[in-house]
């Protein structure tokens, strides 16, 4: 793709997107294998923080630069606009 330096490995200067999974939770418990564990029982609600081009996004679950009020209300006009009375 002829973007090595840029991506693909994790340096300082590097794009990095990348998610923190709790793998505390007891759904995920014992943990033989993590990959396992995260392929087949873990959902997006154990994701704990969120890294997008290296930027953080979520930080322990909670939003560092989204409001989720402010979605919720763009949601819900979308949704008036289009017909979806309350869905």
């Amino acid at each position: 793709m002829g973007l090595e330096r840029e991506i693909g490995t994790i340096e300082v200067g590097k794009r990095a997107d990348m998610i923190v999974i709790d793998l505390d939770a007891p759904h995920l418990r014992p943990l033989y294998d993590p990959i396992s564990a995260i392929v087949y029982s873990a959902s997006g609600a154990d994701v704990k923080d969120v890294i997008v081009n290296g930027r953080v996004l979520m930080k322990e679950r909670v939003f560092t630069s989204l409001d989720p009020d402010e979605i919720k209300g763009e949601v819900r006009e979308i949704s008036r606009k289009i017909g979806l009375r309350g869905r």
